[in-house]
């Protein structure tokens, strides 16, 4: 598994085989990749992306979904926010004042929910860095069985 471990958390994210891994690598370009991991190569520090290997040193940003008890209101947040902006303009238009507070609650909520939507920018740097791990707790081998006393 792809371990991502940051510095005061005891928690790391984790990638399996067959996940997808949105990430961006070392050098000039401004380009994220969308790959699914096909095998995890531990002993050399390597991840097989597709059909590609990639050093884990080279990926230098990745993305992933925002962890949030919230996160399931977002849709619901961004309709009542756009909702109540489109009443609040009608009533505005009808020259029918004093909904300015209407007005805010909508647009922050449609932020937030938005905001909630989007993928987290992780960059790696010291604080936070992506493992090649490999955890075996049975490599096929027959397990023996203790003498008998």
């Amino acid at each position: 598994m792809l371990l991502l471990e940051e510095t005061g958390k005891l928690r790391s994210t984790r990638f399996y085989v067959g996940q997808d891994l949105h990430f961006r690598l070392a050098g000039r370009e401004n380009y994220w990749y969308t790959r699914k991991i096909t095998d995890i190569l531990a002993e050399s520090n390597a991840v097989k992306l597709g059909e590609n290997i990639v050093q884990v040193e080279d990926i230098v940003a990745i993305r992933v979904k925002r962890a949030n008890q919230w996160k399931r209101f977002a849709p619901k947040l961004v309709v009542f926010g756009s909702q109540l902006g489109f009443a609040t303009a009608l009533a505005v238009a009808k020259k029918q004042w004093g909904y300015a507070p209407l007005f805010l609650v909508s647009v922050a909520s449609t932020a937030y929910g938005t905001y909630l939507l989007t993928d987290k920018k992780i960059k790696l740097n010291k604080r936070r860095r992506l493992l090649a791990t490999d955890i075996r707790l049975w490599d096929g081998a027959e397990i023996p069985v203790p003498p008998k006393k």
